[in-house]
């Protein structure tokens, strides 16, 4: 299957970054190495045939604005029917439109992770098996979203409100979950206790085990109706999931967060902001576990955290035996995030096919 071969190739090269010397350094066959990972992954998503979450809801939205030229229509947002508009007006081919956006999504993800993340290879397996797959083969305008984002918290280390808010509103034009994220600005630069990281896991993971449609049912009956049809979606076609393996072990890195805390504060203490931020995604999937669709729309925006996050608990403990357990569970971690989503809705990720080869793989 090509997604775990692509998986196992990622990850063999990090065993080099994690247990060598040569983490951190990028040198020349490092940086040839992921120019070569990032060309593949633009021509992965961008050349892709019929494969991958909401293709054919994407093709009849491309179909139906091209007809109509509405960028104000109320099937997607705003900006995103601009995009489309744009790219139709200069190629007029649904697949250049798929390339364009793997072009830019997926791209610019990529530099963020080789500019900031300390094993660039780890972090992008796990980019690849928890994020790629899903939002840029599949629900696209979050990917892009997300990638505004992304780029918006250098505006919370900064402190520069304005223009933080400026693109979260920008990214929440592509897909309105973005504005999520909004509250992060006040969150992240607030030294919480251990205590209180303790008990707000607890309390949620609580919450978590009971289904709390009913009274989500009560509140979204107050929301605009476009926003309650979306919601009340979710609330009848989903179940409950409980706490997962990878639910667990991402309560598990908010609790090795805590134990290491001081260290990297005095090592990394640039990365803490990326924990903050990762720690109230935990909680927010949590509380939102009856509706696992919804919760993790809503709660990737704080967990993509963790592809900068590992890395730095992985480096943080010197004692090999403990580095190693660590990294067979973030393996575990990544294939079963690829399992998980190609065998999820339909088969839509089974086989691969692209516009080159048609016949699958």
């Amino acid at each position: 299957m090509i997604y775990y071969i692509v998986l196992f190739f990622l990850l063999s090269y990090s065993v080099i970054e994690v247990f060598t010397s040569e983490r951190g350094k990028k040198r020349v066959v490092q940086t040839v190495l992921f120019v070569f990972i990032s060309v593949f992954l633009v021509l992965f998503s961008g050349t892709r045939f019929e494969v991958g979450y909401d293709y054919y809801n994407y093709l009849g939205i491309y179909e139906d604005l091209v007809k109509q030229r509405l960028i104000f229509n109320f099937q997607v947002e705003p900006l995103f029917a601009l995009w489309i508009l744009i790219i139709s007006g200069l190629f007029s081919s649904f697949p250049l439109f798929l390339f364009v956006i793997a072009l830019v999504a997926v791209s610019f993800k990529l530099a963020l992770i080789w500019n900031k993340s300390l094993l660039p290879f780890l972090s992008i397996a796990l980019y690849f098996s928890r994020y790629f797959l899903i939002y840029d083969m599949g629900q696209i305008r979050q990917g892009l979203a997300l990638l505004i984002v992304l780029k918006g918290i250098q505006f919370i280390q900064v402190r520069a409100v304005y223009y933080f808010v400026l693109c979260i509103f920008f990214a929440a034009m592509f897909h309105v979950s973005a504005l999520i994220f909004l509250p992060a600005y006040y969150v992240v630069n607030k030294n919480f206790g251990h205590r209180y990281v303790l008990l707000a896991l607890v309390l949620s993971a609580g919450i978590a085990l009971i289904d709390l449609k009913i009274v989500a049912l009560n509140i979204i009956s107050f929301l605009p109706t476009f926003v309650y049809l979306k919601v009340d979606y979710y609330l009848s076609t989903e179940t409950s999931v409980g706490i997962t393996f990878a639910m667990g072990f991402r309560i598990l890195l908010v609790l090795l967060f805590c134990v290491f805390r001081d260290k990297l504060r005095r090592r990394f203490p640039q990365t803490l902001i990326y924990f903050n931020i990762y720690i109230i995604g935990v909680i927010l999937y949590l509380l939102f576990n009856s509706i696992p669709q919804f919760a993790g729309r809503l709660s990737v925006y704080y967990q993509i955290m963790e592809i900068f996050i590992i890395p730095v608990l992985i480096i943080v403990n010197r004692h090999l035996s403990v580095r190693a357990g660590l990294f067979v569970l973030v393996c575990i971690y990544c294939f079963w995030g690829v399992f998980s989503t190609i065998h999820s809705v339909n088969d839509a990720f089974i086989p691969y096919r692209s516009i080159f080869l048609k016949g699958g793989l």
